[in-house]
């Protein structure tokens, strides 16, 4: 056995075998819904707001979105990090009633409901909308011992763009 982060043992045996992984990556499947933020898309409801000025302020909310996106996503890593939970893997995902969905796959269910008090968002079950969470999985697995982080020291998130 290794120690992870924080002096906790690590069973470097079951992290390097990619399906006890999935399947375990699979069980403690999360939602965290955050709402769009509506105060930078209220402007776009004004009729008489010319053209131009239509699309910088376009312009402008999604850019805002995306901000707040990345907040919302650099918060959830830093609040499972420093509660010592930095084996884990997550996806950002629009969400078709408006706002965004950030789907997390926990290596330790315990982070499960630690999650709820280090978000305001609303925490659930994993639901993903145009995805399939096995092959994603799958893939980012595959990658992270490809690249020998499945036992490192590194967090396994770090290794994509939103």
């Amino acid at each position: 056995m290794g120690h992870g982060f924080g002096g906790r043992p690590v069973n470097t045996v079951t992290m390097t075998d990619l399906t006890t992984l999935a399947t375990t990556l699979l069980s403690n499947f999360v939602t965290v819904r955050f709402p769009k933020y509506g105060p930078v898309w209220s402007v776009l409801d004004d009729e008489d707001l010319a053209p131009d000025a239509r699309n910088r302020c376009l312009g402008h909310a999604v850019r805002c979105e995306e901000l707040l996106i990345r907040c919302h996503r650099f918060n959830l890593r830093q609040g499972l990090r420093s509660h010592g939970y930095h084996r884990f893997l997550d996806l950002v995902e629009a969400d078709p009633s408006g706002g965004w969905r950030f789907h997390l796959f926990l290596f330790d269910g315990a982070a499960i409901t630690m999650l709820i008090s280090i978000t305001d968002g609303m925490v659930g079950p994993g639901d993903p909308v145009r995805f399939d969470p096995q092959p994603f999985i799958k893939r980012r697995l595959q990658r992270l011992k490809k690249s020998d982080r499945l036992t490192s020291r590194y967090p396994w998130c770090d290794d994509d763009a939103l």
